[in-house]
């Protein structure tokens, strides 16, 4: 990792924890801190999909946007369906799991949304603003854990 994306991302931690989410709000208000971000984990946008990747793949980062879709409904139950077919087509797909961490949190199973936090950072992390969302997705986790 170069200099300068460790430095950026020192930022974002420092800025993070600076702005902080405090332990007084309760977890259903919780589970929607980062729809207003401009990140890729922002539920009301869809990540944008690669041109370059294969139809598994890209099938696979489908169903991602569909169960973040399923997030924004408040249906939780139906995303995790969606996102675990995702996984199936493509167990690499990061932006799979940072959804499945975050339909467990709003369902209150920290010890599931810490480990697909855990596997969304493993694939996610070369990527900067992904790996920023998935940093913060895991304080919330620790947070309410």
């Amino acid at each position: 990792m170069s200099s300068n994306r460790i430095k950026c991302l020192l930022a974002v931690l420092l800025l993070g924890s600076a702005f902080g989410i405090t332990s007084c709000t309760s977890p259903i208000s919780r589970q929607h801190v980062i729809i207003n971000r401009s990140d890729p984990g922002n539920f009301h946008e869809p990540a944008p999909i690669p041109s370059n990747v294969d139809p598994k793949a890209r099938a696979s980062l489908q169903l991602a946007d569909q169960g973040r879709i399923l997030l924004t409904q408040g249906k939780p139950d139906e995303a995790i369906s969606l996102l675990e077919r995702s996984i199936g087509l493509d167990p690499r797909n990061g932006r799979s799991y940072f959804y499945l961490a975050e339909a467990w949190l709003m369902k209150g199973n920290f010890g599931q949304a810490e480990e697909f936090n855990r596997l969304a950072g493993l694939y996610l992390r070369e990527d900067l603003d992904w790996a920023a969302a998935v940093i913060e997705q895991r304080e919330r986790i620790r947070d309410d854990y």
